[in-house]
């Protein structure tokens, strides 16, 4: 191309260079250079309006309309050139270019060009949309099969099995992949298959049937080296040496069924099978007898109307031998015990049908409202049973409906309900305000009619995530405190409970840093009260005293900011020392006074003995501080 370029500038020159040197316009074209075409006619030179024809190689095309050139004062015009061959038209299934009608006309169109195009329903672009663009390439155009089909998940019917991918929608030619469920296999005998979206959509539906796995033998083989057996496949199988299955065959064949194996390729010691179950008089088993029962096999007997069973009903078949079987004796019931009645007639025994009447003494009354009870195979029917009737209900907490008018109907026979409701701060145990109280065998049902509820509480620097409204007795709510408070046990979350007399706690939380730990001890003193772990402002405790020790300060102090207010002291007492009254020469002032302990504070009063005088200007009298006496002194 850059060539032909040249070739054109040099012709352009030349045919100016010689216009100028004979002061005339004289045009000359050079023989035009056409890289993949040839031309005719064949000269050295072309003057002005000379034409030449030319023509492209295969697989190359006019680069401008038309294959005719004329010489002009600029050179050849229109330039002859070939290029690659162009795209035609594009013919393609299941879509249009846009606006086809008014492009048709630009083809056949150069390598570069492209345009958008559409799929018909049910197809998609390689891109997976519904348009894209189609572009002329050297290979033709691309994509070369703009349209693909498209097939649906929903399309997919598959029985036994699921779609192992979660896509929606699949283009031509991708896969869908499918997992049969257990039990299951593809046609190939595997566990997954995968199916193809084509032109016309799925290439076949997903199949998984029925399989069974290898059975286990026992005491007994096959010939068959299958891995797995399709629905209604046959399996052979033949006993060991001396063993039979459990119809006494040594050999027999099982099948594959939608519940697995017909039956177990299971084989026993022949001489443990057990033959049909022995018959008893006036009854028979439960099921369809078999020839031969394998051991540990069990059969149940029943006994016929009017008959009762006598012994174990159930038999099994151990060594080659049934356990004992029951007895069927014609059906008997004993005289029947009903506290607070009679009864007629009156016999040691009754047998099946025999029938007795029987009333209640006074105030009692009959359970069922019958007086005839028969003999049958559970015994009396109606249990003649004589009850005591319900008494007015005393209800805690709660009362009857028009309890006045119906107090003179009391007492009342079972069964008998009445409509009841609880005071405020009770529900029932169905948790309305009413409900009914029944007369039962047991007494009044419910046993307790009104059960402690609660409000919601009120949640103080807490937050639960509990919404119900009230709560019933032993109810327990779940809170926690706001970010950077505690509850008084020093927790961010704790729980309450619903009791008889309301809540068991406060759900209030408190600022972390104001909170006291437990007070301070103080010497010969304690609290008055079981001092706890922490205390939540503004908490008090008192303190108090050892024996004879004075209390000095306040005795409350009070939790502020998260410390305690000053704890008071506990003074000493005195103790009156012998010894040293004796060394000072002194004694008590009086009998009535001689107590040997004294608490901070409180004075005594002391005398010289006989012959002695005060030997300092200290009196006579002392007080007791914190423990401390000054003895006076006396000399003669």
């Amino acid at each position: 191309m850059r060539f032909c370029i040249l070739l054109l500038f040099a012709s352009i020159f030349l045919t100016s260079w010689l216009s100028t040197a004979k002061g005339e316009v004289e045009v000359k074209c050079l023989a035009p250079h056409i890289p993949n075409g040839n031309y005719t006619p064949h000269r050295i030179n072309y003057t002005a309006e000379d034409e030449i024809q030319y023509e492209c190689t295969d697989g190359f095309y006019p680069t401008t309309q038309g294959t005719v050139a004329k010489c002009t004062s600029t050179g050849w015009i229109p330039a002859p050139r070939c290029s690659l061959e162009p795209c035609d038209f594009p013919q393609f299934k299941n879509g249009y270019l846009y606006h086809e009608n008014i492009r048709r006309s630009y083809f056949p169109v150069p390598i570069g060009k492209e345009f958008s195009y559409y799929c018909d329903n049910g197809f998609l672009t390689p891109s997976g949309s519904y348009w894209d663009y189609l572009r002329c390439t050297r290979q033709g155009w691309e994509p070369e099969v703009p349209c693909l089909k498209t097939c649906l998940k929903s399309d997919i019917e598959i029985e036994n099995g699921f779609l192992s991918q979660s896509d929606s929608k699949y283009l031509q030619n991708k896969k869908a992949q499918y997992m049969c469920k257990q039990g299951y296999v593809t046609a190939d005998g595997e566990t997954s298959g995968s199916i193809t979206c084509l032109e016309n959509g799925w290439s076949a539906q997903p199949s998984c049937l029925k399989s069974c796995d290898v059975p286990v033998f026992e005491n007994s083989v096959t010939k068959n080296n299958s891995t797995w057996f399709k629905l209604n496949d046959k399996l052979d199988y033949e006993c060991h040496i001396g063993y039979k299955n459990k119809y006494k065959h040594t050999k027999s064949s099982i099948t594959c069924t939608y519940e697995g194996w017909s039956d177990e390729p299971t084989c026993y010691d022949s001489t443990k099978i057990c033959g049909p179950p022995p018959p008893i008089e006036n009854g028979d088993i439960t099921s369809f007898p078999l020839p031969v029962y394998i051991p540990p096999s069990s059969v149940d007997y029943q006994c016929q109307y009017l008959y009762q069973m006598q012994g174990n009903k159930t038999i099994i078949c151990i060594n080659g031998d049934w356990s004992e079987p029951p007895k069927c004796l014609r059906m008997a019931c004993k005289p029947p015990d009903i506290p607070n009645g009679i009864y007629s007639p009156q016999r040691v025994t009754y047998t099946a049908q025999d029938e007795i009447k029987f009333e209640c003494k006074d105030g009692f009354y009959s359970a069922t409202q019958e007086t005839v009870a028969k003999c049958t195979s559970t015994g009396w029917i109606p249990a003649p049973k004589c009850m005591k009737p319900c008494e007015f209900p005393q209800i805690k907490n709660g009362g009857l409906y028009h309890e006045r008018r119906r107090r003179p109907y009391f007492p009342v026979p079972i069964g008998n309900e009445y409509s009841y409701y609880c005071d405020n701060g009770f529900l029932t145990p169905s948790l309305s305000y009413w409900d009914y109280l029944r007369c039962t065998e047991k007494g009044w049902e419910p046993e307790v009619p009104c059960l402690k509820s609660c409000d919601v509480p009120i949640f103080e620097n807490a937050g639960t995530n509990n919404d119900s409204t009230w709560f019933k007795l032993n109810d327990k709510i779940n809170y926690e405190c706001h970010v950077g408070y505690v509850n008084k046990h020093k927790h961010t979350k704790g729980s309450i409970t619903c009791h008889h007399d309301g809540w068991s706690d406060i759900p209030s939380c408190y600022d972390s840093t104001k909170i006291c730990g437990p007070p301070p001890p103080i010497a010969n003193g304690d609290t008055t009260s079981f001092p706890l772990p922490v205390y939540i402002p503004p908490s008090s405790v008192e303190y108090q005293c050892q024996s004879l020790y004075q209390l000095q300060g306040n005795k409350t102090i009070i939790c502020i900011n998260g410390e305690w207010s000053d704890p008071p002291k506990c003074l000493h007492p005195c103790i009156i020392s012998i010894e040293i009254m004796r060394k000072h020469n002194i004694t008590f002032r009086t009998e009535e006074n001689q107590r040997l302990y004294y608490q901070s504070g409180e004075m005594q009063e002391f005398k010289c003995k006989n012959g002695h005088h005060l030997a300092t200007t200290q009196p006579l009298i002392t007080i007791c501080i914190n423990g401390h006496l000054n003895y006076p002194v006396c000399t003669k």
